[in-house]
């Protein structure tokens, strides 16, 4: 469970980056409307955790590891 933790960092530090980087910044001069900044940002954020669920998950898909059901079995 304590690795999982890093994963939920790893989000806030990109754009702890592109803060100190003022890559958000030079983007918003350029003229990208702030939306489609958070859009792009929240929309990666999404495809990174899908990939880490997934990869989180492919140990168990093949171990013959299951969750009982309400029966208990």
């Amino acid at each position: 469970m304590y690795a999982l933790s890093f994963v939920p960092a790893s989000f806030v530090l990109f754009l702890i980056e592109e803060r100190v980087s003022k890559a958000k910044h030079l983007q918003f001069v350029s003229g990208v409307k702030p939306i489609l900044y958070w859009l792009a940002n929240y929309t990666w954020d999404m495809v990174s955790t899908a990939s880490e669920e997934s990869g989180d998950e492919c140990p168990f898909s093949g171990s013959g590891f299951h969750q009982p059901d309400s029966r208990g079995t």
